[in-house]
């Protein structure tokens, strides 16, 4: 399965979307980085992100894979999810 920025982008616009209480409407011309570090800013908020990011893609992390390195880039994730689904596939 190949994963792309789009895909993971679109996970982060929902997720934020979904979340009110972190995300006003003021910060929608945020990159995605800035958005990744809303997102990490609470860390059961962090927690509900990797969730959503395993459902959608059907998989686990392990709880190694999951540091703040994780949440510094759209492309990291996109990374760690490909390598992660290429082992499981």
């Amino acid at each position: 399965m190949e994963i792309n920025n789009q895909q993971i982008e679109g996970i982060i616009d929902e997720f934020l979307y979904d979340n009110p209480n972190s995300y006003s409407t003021e910060e929608h011309e945020l990159d995605y980085t800035d958005k990744l570090q809303i997102i990490l800013s609470e860390s059961i908020q962090a927690l509900s992100f990797v969730t959503t990011i395993e459902e959608e893609f059907d998989f686990e992390l392990d709880d190694d894979e999951i540091d703040l390195e994780f949440f510094s880039s759209v492309d990291t994730i996109v990374n760690r999810v490909q390598n992660h689904l290429a082992v499981e596939g």
